[in-house]
């Protein structure tokens, strides 16, 4: 945690904290298997608790223990799931309730879900597509500064053909296509409703079959058994620091 404050996240961090306590002992009580995911993983096992200028949470889940987590929030007291808001994009979030404000900063968490790979590499690029169209046409926004002149048309036209279609239907469609190739065992998994760089990095399907409690902060929390394969494919060599200029909050929670 941020405890001096260096990168203005602390107050940011206690927040945070104290809905990833609920969120884990909520999904204790519901029998939900979980893992902290990408910066916050790479936080607990690198600094036993959120990286200094870190301010978001992150988690994975798998398909089954995703649908089991948006049944049993239907009915908490204390947490709430943010599914359809073009805020959000295609990633759901999990708040506290009644929302929890520090200044202009709102905790949440990032439920990020692990589908199959195909096999058949025709219809894992099928998929890929798919995602990538409609990512393109849930995002609230056009990029015309960003990519190749094709991707920025792309950009343009899936943004137009969005307009067309209601945010929740989208996601619907999201959501199927996201579920290609889960009909059968798979040898590989992926996050498909992470940021376009997370798209085609796969793991092995046994990943999430163990998982283990690990000291974070003040508490304990779920994270991967072989987190070390997780965080070499995400970061290569993960236990070095990033130089200090790159070693800033990127979602609004420092002051």
């Amino acid at each position: 945690m941020d405890v001096e404050n260096k990168y203005g996240t602390l107050n940011a961090q206690k927040g945070l904290l104290e809905l990833l306590k609920d969120f884990h002992s909520f999904c204790q009580q519901n029998n939900i298997q979980y893992s902290l995911a990408y910066g916050s993983l790479l936080g607990a096992i690198r600094h036993n608790g959120f990286i200094p200028w870190d301010d978001d949470l992150d988690v994975f889940v798998d398909r089954l223990n995703y649908k089991m987590l948006i049944r049993a929030l239907s009915g908490s007291e204390i947490l709430q799931v943010e599914r359809n808001s073009v805020d959000s994009l295609w990633v759901d979030r999990v708040r506290r309730k009644p929302a929890l404000l520090i200044g202009k900063f709102e905790p949440t968490l990032d439920i990020l879900i692990l589908d199959n790979v195909p096999e058949k590499t025709v219809v894992r690029k099928i998929k890929l597509f798919l995602i990538l169209m409609l990512q393109g046409m849930i995002k609230p926004r056009f990029h015309i500064d960003k990519g190749s002149f094709v991707l920025r048309i792309c950009s343009v036209v899936t943004f137009l053909l969005g307009k067309l279609f209601p945010i929740g239907l989208k996601k619907r469609w999201y959501a199927r296509a996201s579920q290609i190739g889960n009909a059968t065992k798979t040898s590989q998994i992926a996050n498909y409703n992470g940021e376009y760089s997370d798209l085609k990095r796969n793991y092995p399907s046994k990943m999430m079959e163990r998982i283990i409690e690990h000291e974070f902060e003040d508490t304990k929390v779920n994270i991967l058994e072989d987190y070390d394969m997780c965080l070499t494919i995400e970061f290569g060599d993960y236990m070095t620091l990033p130089k200090e200029c790159d070693r800033k909050p990127v979602h609004g929670g420092g002051e």
